[in-house]
């Protein structure tokens, strides 16, 4: 069956009785897949990249000691109280509402990435689209702002 449920040859919508039975005493048991060497995987995934790669990549962002200076300063409406992690599309902020009197979680486009229109467009477009969203395992995002040349 195709994932969007219709033969993919003549457009018809398949059915069960369309497939061969199947004898489940031939299929495996839980207990005769060998387990999982976490460890195996790992290796395998970190070298996935070529070595050639790995030299050309850079880290994007700021430095641990420039997104530290952000912290206890204010951004808008936000008073920065600490540094919750950062990747490679910004730096994600612990900060204080004063307005609504919360905590939320804020991220800035580092300003080398800001200056960069495709950068700021993929950025813009991630929070649009994850602003879209409604699910208690994705952040919610309540406002996309900018101040000065720094995007948030």
């Amino acid at each position: 069956m195709s994932d969007e449920g219709f033969n993919n040859r003549t457009g018809e919508e398949e059915t069960v009785d369309e497939f061969p039975p199947v004898d489940i005493s031939q299929e495996e048991t839980v207990d005769e897949i060998p387990p999982i060497n976490m460890n195996e995987i790992d290796q395998t995934v970190i070298g996935a990249d070529s070595a050639a790669e790995k030299s050309t990549k850079q880290p994007v962002g700021p430095s641990a000691d420039k997104a530290a200076a952000w912290i206890g300063r204010r951004l808008g409406k936000y008073l920065i109280t600490g540094l919750l992690g950062q990747g490679g599309m910004g730096v994600v902020y612990q900060a204080h509402d004063s307005t609504i009197e919360r905590d939320v979680a804020i991220k800035l486009l580092p300003a080398e990435l800001a200056s960069d229109k495709k950068m700021l467009d993929r950025f813009l477009a991630e929070a649009k689209a994850a602003g879209r969203l409604m699910h208690p395992h994705v952040v919610s995002i309540h406002e996309i702002s900018q101040e000065g040349d720094v995007y948030f």
